[in-house]
C-alpha cells in the first residue's frame, strides 16, 4: 500500500481535505521537500517566530533551527 511516488494520491487526498474542511484554517507541518507541494494548494511558510507559542514549544528541540531540523510551518 506504499504506493508509487507521483501517482497522484496525496495530491487527491489534500484536495479532499481541503475540500472537507470547508472554512477551518488549515495548517500543514511540513519537512521542506514537501514545502512546494503544499504551496501548490495555497499554503504559506510562517516564519518561526510569528508561530504560536505552543508550536514554537513542540520544536524546541531544534533549538531555533528549524531549517537545520528540516522542518516548515
Amino acid at each position: 500500500m506504499g504506493g508509487i511516488p507521483g501517482n497522484g494520491y496525496a495530491r487527491n487526498a489534500l484536495d479532499v481535505l481541503i475540500r472537507e474542511c470547508g472554512n477551518t484554517v488549515l495548517t500543514m507541518y511540513a519537512v521542506l521537500h514537501l514545502v512546494d507541494f503544499y504551496a501548490s494548494f495555497g499554503f504559506v511558510p510562517v516564519p518561526e517566530k510569528d508561530l504560536p507559542l505552543t508550536v514554537r514549544e513542540r520544536y524546541s528541540w531544534a533549538l531555533g533551527d528549524m531549517k537545520g531540523a528540516d522542518v516548515c510551518r
